[in-house]
């Protein structure tokens, strides 16, 4: 489910309760037991909560990661820095 441009979240999830409540009402009319559709209920509803407020955040996060930026840095601070070889090395190894 996602936000609809002109739709404030509120009426989403005012939406969205009311069609897990059908949905609900629908499973116990056919018998289903009703701390099992209960269950399923807030699971439901959570979990499309959480995503729309994980899309919402995703939507308003800055990336500026470089990742160039960030190998140039590392070679500069650590690769080449590292200590001499040994005395008792040679090239061959």
């Amino acid at each position: 489910m996602k936000l609809k441009h002109n739709q404030s979240l509120v009426d989403t999830l005012n939406m969205l309760v009311k069609i897990e409540n059908k949905r609900a009402l629908d499973k116990i009319a056919a018998g289903v037991n009703i701390d099992i559709v209960m269950q399923e209920l807030s699971n439901r509803i959570m979990d499309k909560l959480y995503h729309l407020e994980i899309e919402e955040i995703k939507k308003n996060i800055q990336y500026n990661y470089n990742a160039e930026n960030s190998k140039k840095l590392y070679e500069e601070n650590y690769l080449n820095k590292s200590s001499p070889k040994s005395d008792h090395m040679n090239e061959d190894y």
